[in-house]
């Protein structure tokens, strides 16, 4: 923003809120002739002054601080997170956020176990997750992969698998990820190699070419997934943190194409008793 660009911005603030010049002073305990004479650029502002008619006007943070940088101020720290005690989610909160999603939508930790997922992603998983899981890694998203019943249904298994790899490889520690320096992946690892043989040998191919990538908070992945009724369905994975550590992830599956759409509408549930009884595998 030019260096007088923010007396004009000053205004229009004012003047979307159909504030007087007088009205604005009262609100934020300053002079009438201080608001005139910012605003026509004829006096250079005070941070607290400025600060304080900003408030006032409810500024939002995008424009709050382009004013204050401006009139030559560094901007402030806060964030639209600060105006909450905590911005973050429990589980029970960032499960009940994947319920209501509209998406087929999952809530996972940071060494990719399934914690949660609601019932349009287990129809289009054809899997319940209301019944306990046969073992420890069942609901383990990497060490799935070579099973039949998800490798054949998910039609870009080797480009899925590359984004997966290289943020494993990125984010612990290369191969120690997998060799049993990290305890956890190494035994998903073996859970993992009890799969198809081929696909496991697709995949080692694969851990030995892919580069290690560390993923920002947010980001995305493709999924070509079939399911044995609708056929064909076409996702874009969007990613993004639920907790402050990064330890609760939301994984949304957003349709890619108008089939994606009709086939979720075969599967989406119709009454509340659908949501309560998720399609068993």
């Amino acid at each position: 923003m030019a260096a007088a660009a923010w007396t004009q911005r000053l205004r229009e603030l004012r003047e979307k809120e159909q504030l007087r010049r007088e009205d604005l002073a009262e609100r934020a305990r300053v002079s009438r002739g201080t608001v005139k004479a910012y605003e026509l650029g004829l006096r250079s502002p005070s941070r607290r002054m400025l600060v304080a008619l900003l408030d006032a006007l409810q500024a939002d943070l995008h424009t709050r601080n382009e004013v204050l940088t401006g009139a030559g101020f560094v901007p402030d720290a806060k964030t639209p997170a600060a105006r909450l005690s905590n911005p973050w989610f429990t589980v029970e909160e960032a499960t009940r956020e994947v319920d209501i999603s509209p998406f087929p939508s999952h809530l996972s930790n940071e060494v990719l176990d399934v914690l949660h997922a609601n019932t349009l992603m287990q129809r289009v998983w054809e899997t319940d997750h209301t019944r306990p899981p046969a073992n420890a890694f069942e609901r383990n998203f990497f060490s799935v992969l070579s099973h039949p019943h998800v490798a054949e249904r998910l039609l870009n298994w080797e480009e899925a698998l590359t984004d997966v790899l290289s943020m494993i490889k990125g984010h612990f520690g290369g191969d120690a990820a997998i060799t049993g320096e990290n305890l956890y992946f190494g035994a998903a690892m073996e859970h993992f190699l009890r799969g198809d043989s081929a696909h496991v040998k697709r995949f080692l191919a694969i851990w030995e070419s892919v580069q290690p990538r560390q993923r920002k908070f947010r980001f995305s992945y493709p999924v070509v997934w079939k399911h044995t009724r609708v056929g064909q369905l076409r996702f874009r994975v969007q990613v993004n943190p639920a907790d402050a550590l990064g330890s609760i992830i939301f994984s949304d599956w957003v349709p890619m194409d108008a089939a994606t759409w009709c086939g979720l509408d075969e599967l989406r549930p119709q009454t509340t008793a659908d949501f309560e009884q998720p399609a068993p595998r």
